[in-house]
C-alpha cells in the first residue's frame, strides 16, 4: 500500500505514514468480511443458540383482544339476522324489513373478513418460523398514506436490509424504539418472525 500523501510504500495495515506521518484510515471492510465478522460476533452467536420461536421476543399485535372481538362477532351477528328476522311476528322477511336485513348481512360479512384477515396476519406471524441473520440496513424511511378510520394520516415506517446474499428486503417496522435504533451502515443481527422483525442488534467491529 502506498501514502496517500506522499505516495511511499508502506506494509500493509499501516495506520501512518513513517515518512511523512500521514494518519492512513483502514481500508473499508469487503462485503465477505463484513458478513464475517458479523457471524463471527457473540451477539450472533448468541441470538443463534436462542432461535427456537418460544425464546424470541414477540411482536406487539393485540392478538388476544382480536380473537375475543372475532369470536364475538362470528356469534353476536347470526344472533343479530335472527332476531331482525323474527321480529315481525315470525314474519321472516317482510317487506319492511328487506332493506334492514340485507344491511345487516353484509356489514356482518365485512367484518368477518376483517377479522379473518387480521387472524390470518397474526397467525403467521405466530407460527411463522423464526430466524437470526446477519444483516446491513441500507435504508429507513417513512410513507404517508391516505387518512384511515383510525388516524387522521396513515404513517407506515420501512427499513431495508441488504442479507448475506446480496438480496435487499424491506420490513414495515411497527415499534418507535427499534426505529430510531436503526441507522443506515449498521451491521447486525436481524431477527425475524414469519415476514415481521423482531428485532435488530447491532455488532461493533
Amino acid at each position: 500500500m502506498n501514502c496517500v500523501n506522499c505516495g511511499a510504500n508502506l506494509p500493509e495495515k499501516s495506520r501512518s505514514c513513517e515518512y511523512c506521518g500521514t494518519q492512513i484510515a483502514p481500508p473499508e471492510p469487503s462485503h465477505d468480511e463484513v458478513f464475517e465478522r458479523i457471524k463471527q460476533s457473540p451477539q450472533y452467536k448468541r441470538q443463534r443458540s436462542k432461535m427456537q420461536a418460544s425464546k424470541q421476543p414477540s411482536p406487539k399485535t393485540g392478538s388476544g383482544r382480536l380473537l375475543i372481538f372475532f369470536l364475538l362477532w362470528c356469534l353476536i351477528g347470526p344472533i343479530v339476522l335472527v332476531f331482525v328476522l323474527l321480529s315481525d311476528d315470525l314474519k321472516f322477511l317482510s317487506a319492511k324489513h328487506e332493506d334492514l336485513v340485507s344491511g345487516t348481512f353484509v356489514v356482518y360479512l365485512i367484518g368477518v373478513a376483517i377479522m379473518l384477515s387480521k387472524l390470518l396476519s397474526y397467525m403467521k406471524v405466530r407460527v411463522g418460523r423464526s430466524g437470526v441473520f446477519p444483516a446491513v440496513v441500507v435504508r429507513k424511511h417513512t410513507m404517508r398514506g391516505p387518512a384511515t378510520l383510525e388516524a387522521k394520516e396513515d404513517i407506515r415506517s420501512q427499513a431495508t436490509f441488504e442479507l448475506e446474499n446480496g438480496k435487499r428486503v424491506a420490513y414495515h417496522i411497527e415499534s418507535i424504539g427499534l426505529l430510531t435504533r436503526l441507522s443506515v451502515n449498521d451491521a447486525g443481527i436481524l431477527i425475524l418472525r414469519g415476514d415481521q422483525i423482531v428485532d435488530f442488534e447491532k455488532v461493533t467491529f
